[in-house]
């Protein structure tokens, strides 16, 4: 029996360290990680954005805080319309997106029609992808969206909106380059 568990830790933290950030494969396309973290005091949520090349070189990032709403579904989908919305005004029109949100990206791949109360915010995020060349959602674990997360982390500090564009947050340093270089 310990031999099992043995071997099952093993492969866990295996995993572990092979999970990581993984750039996009093409020029052209650019990888946006899009993350939020929840404040325990306050019905708003901290949410953190990273557009980088396929080197890992970090071209724009911004943290913002964004509204909690009742259904965490809902919140996930106003954070990604949000970020959307990030790449539209930055003129970035080719990306791949990840995020942790693994029932909304199902959503969002599918043709299926949603009658939930998130539908509106769907609908929303429908008509912004169609300004898009290329884009495509992907779900991945939160520990390969480590940068994405920081931004988000920091949001829940600010009051004001912080983007930052062709340079990298210097809080940020040291996540990119494990990213770059695992």
């Amino acid at each position: 029996m310990e031999y099992v568990e043995v071997q099952q830790k093993n492969m866990q933290d295996g995993s572990l360290k092979t999970a990581r950030w993984i750039p996009p494969q093409s020029d052209g396309i650019y990888k946006l990680n899009v993350a939020l973290s929840q404040s325990k005091q306050s019905y708003s949520v901290g949410i953190g954005l990273i557009i980088r090349n396929k080197f890992g070189e970090v071209l724009a990032a911004a943290c913002d805080k964004g509204v909690k709403e009742l259904n965490p579904l809902c919140t996930a989908a106003c954070v990604v319309r949000k970020a959307l919305l990030f790449c539209q005004s930055t003129s970035f029109s080719n990306v791949e997106v990840e995020c942790n949100f693994a029932e909304l990206v199902d959503l969002l791949n599918s043709d299926r029609i949603c009658s939930l109360e998130v539908a509106w915010i769907l609908e929303d995020i429908a008509i912004i992808k169609d300004s898009f060349n290329f884009i495509s959602f992907s779900s991945i674990p939160l520990r390969c969206n480590r940068a994405a997360l920081a931004l988000a982390n920091a949001a829940k500090e600010k009051e004001e909106v912080i983007v930052w564009l062709e340079e990298c947050p210097s809080f940020l340093f040291p996540i990119v380059h494990s990213d770059i270089h695992q």
